[in-house]
Parts: structure tokens; C-alpha cells; sequence
């Protein structure tokens, strides 16, 4: 006879599937519109001021701090089944790779943000290297930093999913090598930063569609 499912554990990764998707959704969205309109030396104009910043830069920044608050609700959720399968370091490095990436991903937001605010309010010429100092801080946060702690994390993840049985075998080769790829990537490739809410939202659509029993909770 089976065991009774454990209602409690069943909500926490339906959670974190829906905070995944979230997450995937709004980081893509924010990412689509920096690429459109992206913040960079052309928004200055010829007089050595700062230009308007645009409305699809402004609704991309907001964007960013609901990215990370639901990638921590996606981390919480999915922390706590790991935690019943996991030894601690594998959990630990999952753990610590995850808050990094969201610290990283704030702090290019913040930086982002800054330049914004030099941009629409400075009207000196010292508002244009503030805007363009701002963007490249920003940048480089992102781009060198938090891409590679995203990186990171899709290793450790995939790796506990193959030793857990939790993820099937393909989707763990293909976070080993994306994960290998974003960690060791060189420049500022904007386009690779969208793997990574991509995997995110493939694996929203497993923990949504998983097995209790491969979690535990059954």
C-alpha cells in the first residue's frame, strides 16, 4: 500500500515552479527590453549631456527586483526537498551560488538604476560619465559576475538532480554543459544570459509535473 502524499511538501514544489516561471518570465522580459533599448555610450547625445532615458529602460529596471525576489522563493522552495536528499555540501554550494547570483543581480540593478537617475535628473556634463560609468558597472555586475554564479549554480543543481534521480538524464547534460559554458565564458555576451532563465523555467516545468514520490513525498 502507498504511503500517503505529504500536502505540505506537494505545495512547497508546486512553489517553487510557479516562482520559476515568474523568475524566467520577468529576467527574459527585463533582458529583451535592455537589448532593445540597451543603456549604453550612444544614449549620450552630441553635446555631452545626458539623454532622455526611455520608458522600456525604466519598466526593464523594475522589473529586475521582482526577478530576484522570486528566484529566492524558487531557491527557498526547492532548497527544502534538496535538503532531505542532499549532503551538505552539494547543498551548501547550491545554496550559497543561488544567493550570490541574486545579490549580483541586484547590485546590477542598482547600479543600472543610478545611472537612470543621472541621466533623467543631471543635467552637467558630469551627468553623461556618471550614466556611462553607471552602465558599465552595471555591465560588468551582471555580465561578469552574476552570469557566472548562475553558471554555478546550474552545475550544482544538475549535479544533485543526477545523483538524486530527480532530473532526467539529458536535462542534466544539458546544465553540465550550459552551466560549463556560462561559467567560463569571456566578454559580455548578452545573448547567453538568457540560458539561464530558460533552464530555470524547464525545470518549473518538472518540478510542476514531478513525481512526489521522486521528491520524497510520497
Amino acid at each position: 500500500m502507498d504511503a500517503p502524499t505529504n500536502p505540505s511538501g506537494l505545495r512547497a514544489i508546486r512553489a517553487a515552479g510557479v516562482a520559476g516561471l515568474v523568475f524566467a518570465g520577468t529576467l527574459t522580459t527585463s533582458l529583451v527590453l535592455l537589448r532593445i533599448d540597451p543603456l549604453i555610450l550612444s544614449d549620450i547625445d552630441e553635446g555631452g549631456s545626458p539623454s532622455q532615458v526611455s520608458d522600456t529602460t525604466l519598466v526593464a529596471l523594475y522589473l529586475i527586483p521582482f526577478s530576484g525576489i522570486a528566484f529566492s522563493w524558487f531557491l527557498a522552495a526547492l532548497r527544502r526537498r534538496i535538503g532531505r536528499l542532499e549532503d551538505q555540501f552539494f547543498a551548501t554550494v547550491f545554496l550559497a551560488s543561488g544567493l550570490l547570483f541574486v545579490a549580483m543581480l541586484f547590485a546590477a540593478g542598482a547600479a543600472a538604476s543610478a545611472a537612470v537617475a543621472a541621466g533623467r535628473f543631471d543635467s552637467l556634463p558630469a551627468g553623461s560619465v556618471a550614466l556611462v560609468f553607471g552602465a558599465s558597472l552595471a555591465k560588468t555586475l551582471f555580465y561578469g559576475f552574476a552570469v557566472k554564479m548562475a553558471g554555478a549554480f546550474m552545475l550544482v543543481s544538475s549535479t544533485i538532480g543526477r545523483r538524486t534521480g530527480a532530473f532526467p538524464p539529458w536535462f542534466v547534460l544539458v546544465g553540465i554543459v550550459t552551466g560549463l559554458v556560462m561559467l567560463f565564458s569571456v566578454g559580455f555576451l548578452e545573448p547567453l544570459a538568457l540560458i539561464f532563465p530558460a533552464w530555470v523555467a524547464c525545470v518549473s516545468v518538472l518540478l510542476l509535473r514531478a513525481d512526489p514520490a521522486a521528491w520524497g513525498e510520497s
